[in-house]
């Protein structure tokens, strides 16, 4: 039994189609992607440059994906939206246009296939994480609405009681566009993070007593939700705060395996080791998300968002986009955990890889580390608990004492 993990990336064709990415190592159950327009390691765009903000993307099969995406123009805002029919799309501008866009295909046997429907001839890199394994038994993507009024709201269509969830939204309602992706494990073990934009201002915030914040333009917080339970066919949440404003989330429910969602803090004391423990078992995988604030910030006059993931030591990847006085966009395949200034020669302030998955958690080596403690949320995703065997050993006819015999007359 196990739960196969495999972080790569491909580069966007110049010509609608098919495009097979293999290597995986085997055939997955759902595959996500992340990426902000960028073509390579290291490479910063600032201010127009940096047009492409950051997008997510899940794929399960041909009939079940969906996409988030963001783009900014750096005057009036950032239109964002989410398309169930695609599983990667990228939009840039302020009417924007689509930059790339493919739907998903098949799962393959050592990877996937996706169409592009739209293609460009830069060759942008997009970065996966594909899950699978036996110890993966269920998979599935469920929609739903905000809630306009505070307290619980269950959703189904799960399929079956989720382990985990990872919930993806973004707000257009308005002229303050937002993104928002969030983890949720339980009542204790979840976190979310929000950015958003409009003509005038950015905002951003990271909460791990949430599993769903959204956030307006940098003023308010306009809704948000806490996990109550995960249920048979889908999960509970208790919103808290509500808005007239609707928006689709959509959430990726998981079963099977091992999962845990947690929160770390960048390296204290600059450069070297660190070690995350309380996990409670072996990764084999690691998925990441920061809104760059310290941990229990308030809200920020900045965007920012970072996605990272590892699959093992030289299998991880990378991407930050802020936008505050200068738009800012990084991709670092080599690793776990990056964070850039918002200035217009960008100044590195974290830079991290992964050393290690290890019994109860992960080790960091950080070779960049400023003073700012910045908080990130993530997901571990390990094999499955070992099932614990009893010996039954069959004592001696000694050590059974006198035995009853049956005797006829």
């Amino acid at each position: 039994m196990a739960f196969s993990t495999f972080v790569g990336s491909f580069t966007v064709p110049n010509a609608t189609g098919n495009k097979a990415t293999t290597g995986v190592g085997f055939q997955p159950k759902v595959v996500l992607f992340w990426g902000n327009g960028q073509t390579a390691d290291a490479a910063l765009g600032t201010g127009a440059a940096a047009a492409m903000a950051i997008y997510w993307g899940v794929g399960i099969s041909s009939s079940s994906r969906v996409t988030v995406g963001e783009a900014d123009d750096g005057v009036t805002g950032n239109p964002t939206g989410s398309d169930a029919t695609k599983c990667l799309k990228r939009i840039s501008g302020a009417t924007p246009t689509v930059v790339f866009a493919a739907d998903f295909v098949s799962q393959d046997a050592d990877g996937f296939t996706v169409n592009f429907t739209t293609a460009n001839a830069t060759a942008y890199v997009v970065n996966f994480l594909a899950l699978g394994g036996a110890d993966l038994s269920n998979v599935s993507i469920v929609s739903f609405t905000s809630a306009t009024a505070t307290g619980n709201q269950a959703t189904t269509g799960a399929g079956f009681k989720p382990d985990t969830i990872l919930l993806m939204g973004a707000d257009t309602s308005s002229s303050n566009n937002s993104t928002t992706f969030g983890l949720g494990q339980s009542l204790t073990a979840r976190g979310t993070a929000s950015q958003a934009a409009n003509a005038t201002t950015g905002g951003r915030i990271e909460k791990t007593t949430k599993v769903y914040t959204n956030i307006d333009g940098g003023s308010s917080v306009r809704c948000e939700a806490d996990l109550v339970t995960l249920d048979s066919d889908g999960f509970t949440l208790n919103w808290t705060t509500a808005s007239a404003n609707t928006h689709t989330i959509y959430a990726l429910c998981l079963k099977g395996g091992q999962y845990h969602v947690g929160n770390f803090l960048q390296k204290s004391g600059g450069a070297g080791s660190q070690a995350y423990t309380g996990v409670g078992f072996t990764p084999t995988g690691l998925l990441t998300f920061s809104a760059g604030q310290t941990a229990g910030a308030a809200l920020g006059s900045i965007q920012f968002m970072s996605t990272c993931a590892a699959s093992s030591t030289t299998n991880r990847a990378g991407v930050q986009y802020s936008s505050g006085s200068f738009p800012v966009a990084a991709l670092d395949r080599a690793s776990i955990n990056i964070n850039y200034a918002d200035n217009g020669t960008p100044t590195q302030d974290v830079k991290a890889d992964l050393t290690s998955f290890d019994a109860d958690g992960f080790t960091f080596n950080y070779t960049t580390s400023d003073a700012t403690i910045r908080e990130s949320i993530y997901l571990a995703l390990g094999n499955a608990a070992a099932v614990a065997t009893v010996d039954v050993i069959q004592p001696s006819l000694a050590q059974q004492g006198p035995r009853i015999r049956n005797v006829m007359y």
